[in-house]
């Protein structure tokens, strides 16, 4: 699970796009040329979660005791017990809105889990005090790495679901904890990232890669098996997606053979026959949701006008959707991150040099009402910087950059810009902050 995966997504939208033009690719023929000569993935990557896709949790009676005073003695205690524990109840729920309510398992909550090394970790929200929850890339255990690739938390910050197991001779397998990092629940699955449900208490994943979809409770039953429909093929590294009711999901596919462009389509978890997700411009990478579902923001771009443009829209009603900010730059990398309050939204942004050996990439901070934007972070690099969460408080935008030493890790920075950015963790590749129950 490499920042590539975001770039080969973002790279087959301008493939596909490029190739429905009808005319010169210009800046996009010369990133042709430089990824294809990118050397393939390794064979212990060309399995499944790969482009290169193979075979890849005794009493007494009364009439033994005097009857008089000590019975009587006894009915007054009752009485007194009942009339106690009614005014014990009348006060709870007299005063029920002012009682605090009790610690979460652990005593925190917005705490930072991450991927290092092939293990998982959780953390304090500034990387402090870390513990391995999951994974191992130790000698002889080649298949116990981890990795994550999108969302981690569930929307409640109740769970976490990542993927463990890569390589020819390993078993794709779907791991759930709870938000203490203790086993919940495990089943093996294929693909890349772990959809959560808009519940928290299911999730969606390929159940085999290209071909069908699988449902999953937090317990790790199957709940539901969702083929797609004959005729239609999935082209790119792309995930299934809970649309925003939570009785569908939702995946970039096109009917095959065929020059039409690849378009959301919605799969009923019923059964029912597939349809259409309007969206205004299907060309780009990734849809991402509001917290509260009501919005789908996405950016994007068109081979007339390759700079993008974050475009926002009501989750019932995409065919609305509004162009809220343009000039984001060549390309958005991966998808848009929403804030906790649904008002800012964090795209990444690159372009790559004619020898595709450097990216310049941007981070900016959009504002939903306004169309404001807020640069961040920029710079050049090997690979281009990656917006990944926005703390509970919606302060502050978790993201991971690559140094000169070519090792990527953690930062965050403030979402107005001011203040120098905090490396979180050193040598990580992604990262998420436990999201604030709603």
């Amino acid at each position: 699970m490499t920042v590539n995966d975001d770039l080969d997504r973002t790279l087959a939208d301008w493939f596909e796009a490029e190739s429905e033009a009808g005319r010169p690719a210009t800046g996009i023929e010369r990133v042709f040329a430089i990824t294809s000569r990118r050397r393939p993935r390794t064979a212990w990557l060309a399995g499944p979660g790969s482009r290169w896709v193979g075979r890849a949790f005794g009493t007494r009676t009364i009439s033994d005791r005097p009857i008089g005073l000590g019975l009587g003695l006894r009915l007054a205690t009752v009485v007194v017990l009942l009339l106690l524990g009614v005014a014990i109840i009348g006060g709870v729920m007299f005063v029920g809105g002012r009682v605090s309510p009790l610690p979460k398992p652990g005593g925190q909550t917005g705490r930072l889990a991450y991927v290092l090394d092939g293990a998982v970790f959780l953390a304090d929200q500034d990387g402090g005090n870390p513990v391995r929850i999951s994974g191992s890339t130790a000698t002889g255990q080649a298949c116990g790495g981890a990795g994550i690739e999108g969302p981690l938390w569930s929307p409640d910050g109740q769970y976490l679901a990542y993927r463990q197991g890569s390589g020819p001779d390993c078993t794709p397998t779907v791991h759930i904890s709870d938000m203490d990092g203790n086993a919940v629940s495990s089943f093996p699955a294929e693909g890349w990232q772990v959809a959560w449900a808009p519940d928290s208490r299911r999730v969606a994943t390929w159940g085999k890669v290209f071909k069908a979809f699988e449902v999953h409770g937090v317990d790790g039953e199957l709940q539901a098996d969702i083929p797609l429909p004959d005729g239609y093929g999935v082209y790119g590294d792309y995930d299934p997606i809970w649309s925003g009711d939570g009785e569908s999901l939702m995946i970039r596919m096109r009917h095959d053979p065929g020059a039409q462009p690849s378009e959301f389509w919605l799969l009923p978890l019923d059964g029912g026959p597939a349809r259409r997700f309007s969206v205004q411009a299907p060309k780009n990478c990734c849809l991402s949701y509001s917290p509260d579902r009501a919005l789908v923001a996405y950016v994007a771009f068109s081979t007339d006008r390759l700079p993008g443009s974050l475009v926002v829209g009501p989750a019932d009603a995409p065919s609305t959707a509004r162009t809220v900010a343009s000039d984001i730059s060549l390309a958005s990398i991966g998808r848009p991150i929403w804030s906790p309050a649904g008002d800012l939204v964090a795209v990444t942004t690159g372009s790559i040099n004619d020898a595709g050996t450097e990216w310049t990439y941007g981070l900016q901070i959009v504002d939903i009402a306004t169309g404001r934007l807020t640069s961040l972070r920029s710079g050049q690099a090997t690979e281009p910087a990656r917006a990944l969460a926005f703390s509970p408080d919606g302060e502050r935008t978790l993201f991971n950059e690559v140094g000169a030493d070519g090792m990527s890790s953690l930062w965050s920075v403030s979402v107005d810009g001011t203040g120098a950015p905090r490396q979180i963790v050193a040598g990580a590749t992604w990262g998420e902050w436990q999201p604030t129950a709603r």
